[in-house]
């Protein structure tokens, strides 16, 4: 009976621990040191089931590695993290947990700033992730639009996303008014 609770108090501690890693909601960042990272993940038949992600600091090294994201319909986002190199360690729910490989899902951080991660598939083998594939659908801007709804008005965040958008959405203009060469005959 003492190791049943001892393994109850375990799972809960940890999923606690997950819990509080994850932030749902962009907020203010802490200083002008720091970077907000997003992305999309296609996770297939467990995207909508799928609500934090892991990511595993490599360098500057540090004692606390791993920083929590919060995904929301495939979207992801980590704000307030500082100059370094990540690999996205794992992703999960409140019942499942998933590893991948960090040959994989790597980046770097340069500079404080918005950092778009890109739109990837999740590819599955054996019921577990293998590998990552790079997708252009959403873009940019469809990643923006739905993380928007998860940040604070008025925040420094929101000010460069809003910004951002804005860029994109003038760079669809531009691109959309090209004159086209006739198609020949």
């Amino acid at each position: 009976m003492k190791k049943f609770i001892c393994l109850i108090m375990a799972v809960t501690a940890a999923a606690c621990v997950m819990s509080c890693a994850t932030v749902q909601r962009i907020t203010e960042r802490k200083n002008e040191k720091t970077a907000l990272v997003y992305g999309y993940f296609n996770l297939g038949d467990v995207s909508s089931q799928m609500n934090w992600l892991s990511l595993l600091q490599f360098t500057p090294p540090t004692e606390k590695p791993y920083w929590g994201a919060a995904i929301k319909n495939g979207c992801f986002f980590n704000t307030n993290l500082v100059p370094g190199e990540y690999c996205i360690d794992s992703f999960g729910s409140d019942n499942h947990t998933y590893k991948i490989s960090y040959e994989v899902g790597c980046f770097e951080i340069e500079k404080s700033d918005l950092y778009y991660f890109g739109a990837y598939e999740v590819v599955w083998k054996n019921g577990k992730p293998w590998t990552l594939k790079r997708t252009f659908r959403p873009g940019e801007a469809e990643v923006i639009e739905k993380i928007l709804e998860s940040t604070d008005s008025g925040t420094y965040w929101d000010i460069k996303l809003r910004k951002r958008l804005a860029i994109l959405r003038e760079a669809e203009i531009r691109k959309a008014n090209i004159p086209r060469a006739p198609s020949p005959q």
